[in-house]
């Protein structure tokens, strides 16, 4: 805070003033400054964009969580999936196995033909396949699952 007073309208000594004959003029005045320069509006725009990037993290971090609980959840799901599906599979070999056997029981007592053998067999080693297949499906689809809840099986 500044303040000043003058005094101006005096003449020469002897002489009168210009602005009244003898009567000086007085003025009083102040100022204020504050402090908000390039520093200060530096200062301002640092600090906005520290809390944009303070929000951006804020977002990129939800996403995050948003992501890994959906990845978790689609996880749990593909196991219950792969797990029902194998289940029907195993089903499916065994009751291939036993339409298998029926059929070579009937043909060594010559009551099918070769080639029903044949069939019987080639989709019997199919769903044994299948089983297969589905099985190494759901043990990857489970170690997914352990490597989403953090844990360091192949150590």
């Amino acid at each position: 805070m500044d303040a000043a007073w003058t005094k101006t309208g005096l003449g020469v000594v002897g002489e009168p003033g210009r602005r009244g004959t003898g009567n000086p003029d007085y003025s009083a005045g102040a100022s204020l400054s504050l402090p908000f320069g390039f520093l200060g509006a530096q200062n301002a725009f640092n600090i906005a964009g520290q809390r944009a990037a303070a929000e951006a993290g804020e977002l990129t971090l939800r996403d995050a969580e948003r992501a890994f609980k959906t990845a978790f959840l689609n996880a749990r799901e593909d196991i219950e999936l792969q797990t029902k599906s194998l289940k029907l599979l195993e089903f499916q070999v065994k009751a291939q196995q036993e339409a298998t056997d029926n059929l070579l029981v009937e043909y060594s007592q010559g009551g099918a033909q070769f080639l029903q053998l044949d069939t019987a067999q080639s989709k019997l080693r199919e769903s044994s396949n299948a089983l297969t297949d589905a099985t190494n499906a759901l043990e990857l689809s489970r170690a997914g699952y352990a490597v989403l809840l953090g844990e360091a099986f192949w150590e």
